[in-house]
């Protein structure tokens, strides 16, 4: 069968591939504008969607810090092909891009846990930690799937690894 076919066999690679398809509509939607400017001028249903949650839960990106635009236009120009790669690597099941994936998989680590340091131990860390993670948990979510799946062989996705992913 062709290996678009197997996907729908690993359920597991399918979550992964959906997370990472969010992932790049959010660079492309959300990112792409916020890196531009302001929330309060961000346009569109996302645009006005994202202000609207900021506000509530995430005071810290509302701020807009420099840093933060920095590594929000970091994500959205340059994470995002990551994200592609990922999607594709487990839509596709392509083992040759194994180690791209998981060299890309260990900067989102420290790109999350330098985004997650600065927001709790700034001097205005999300108010509610349900709505914070809610959708900055899927993130998390997606590096311990990729990591788990990636680094159980040098060929995951060959025919005799497929079991690993149920």
């Amino acid at each position: 069968a062709p290996r678009g076919d197997r996907a729908m066999a690993r359920p597991l690679d399918l979550l992964v591939v959906a997370l990472n398809a969010f992932f790049v509509f959010s660079a492309v939607a959300i990112e792409r504008q916020y890196c531009a400017a302001p929330l309060e001028e961000a346009t569109g249903f996302m645009g006005e969607a994202t202000l609207a949650y900021a506000a509530k839960y995430n005071p810290l990106f509302l701020r807009r810090e420099p840093w933060l635009r920095v590594a929000t236009c970091i994500s959205a120009y340059g994470l995002s092909w990551g994200y592609a790669a990922t999607l594709l690597t487990f839509l596709l099941g392509l083992d040759a891009l194994r180690m791209p994936v998981l060299l890309f998989t260990a900067a989102k680590v420290y790109a999350i846990g330098f985004y997650w340091l600065m927001e709790f131990t700034s001097d205005v860390p999300p108010p509610d930690l349900l709505g914070f993670v809610g959708p900055e948990g899927p993130y998390v979510l997606s590096i311990v799937l990729v990591l788990w799946r990636l680094l159980s062989s040098p060929t995951p996705f060959a025919r005799g690894a497929r079991a690993k992913s149920d």
